[in-house]
């Protein structure tokens, strides 16, 4: 009687290891075979009205340009057009005849391991990580140049964002709170909060560039701000003081 009740014991055990086996099988089959929604993917034209919504809304004298840097993994290839991906977003991008592609120089401790080198854009291949520049010029967004980061010169941490938008500010320093400049050009003022990491520099003629604080910076200085634009607010990441 007890062998058979051991016997029957052993044959529901095994019977529900046979189960939880093939539940945890289809699970991985579904997984395998199950597709993602597919990504909302943002136009050329949806990014330079944006874009241009931004300007508006931070439009000044202070501000001498805009740009900005798409950064993504290709996903599709149609026509003259690339599909970037990064972080569940796609941008799609026209890359015309005229604009340069380029594959970055690469250098590991001092040696040059491979030089800065013009490629086609049908040398540009799926899986690709891909760096665009833009400027909007007289509300025109338009690529200024393209270059293609793959095999030994692919970053190994994937991007962030997708899109970055960024501007140059210039004038001169008319005010200094905290870790922000407030800059003044032709009667317009523009206060921008600098990054606690930002690169600070003094430029004058005919002397190497040098390292600055913070605390150098004077009422009246001449300044240019490369910062990007976060949240509507314009964070200032290298600042350069001329002299």
């Amino acid at each position: 009687m007890q062998k058979k009740s051991l016997i029957l014991v052993v044959i529901v055990f095994a019977l529900i290891l046979g189960f939880v086996g093939i539940f945890v099988f289809r699970e991985r089959i579904l997984k395998l075979t199950s597709k993602e929604p597919p990504k909302k993917i943002i136009t050329f034209e949806e990014v330079k009205e944006e874009i241009q919504r931004i300007v508006a809304i931070k439009e000044s004298k202070v501000i001498t340009r805009w740009t900005a840097y798409a950064d993504g993994e290709v996903s599709q290839i149609s026509g003259r057009s690339l599909t970037l991906t990064a972080n569940g977003d796609a941008l799609e991008i026209p890359i015309g005849e005229e604009i340069e592609i380029t594959i970055p120089a690469l250098s590991i401790e001092g040696e040059m391991i491979q030089k800065r080198k013009k490629i086609d854009f049908k040398d540009i291949k799926i899986g690709d990580r891909v760096d665009i520049s833009l400027e909007l010029i007289e509300d025109e967004l338009k690529v200024l140049n393209a270059a293609v980061l793959s095999g030994e010169i692919k970053p190994l941490q994937k991007p962030k964002k997708i899109l970055r938008l960024t501007a140059i500010a210039e004038g001169k320093v008319s005010q200094i709170s905290d870790r922000s400049l407030t800059l003044t050009t032709n009667g317009d003022s523009l206060k921008i909060p600098i990054r606690e990491k930002a690169n600070l520099t003094l430029f004058s003629p005919g002397l190497p560039t040098k390292a600055i604080d913070f605390k150098d910076i004077k009422v009246g200085d001449m300044v240019h701000i490369f910062g990007d634009l976060i949240d509507n607010e314009l964070k200032g990441i290298n600042v350069m003081v001329f002299l």
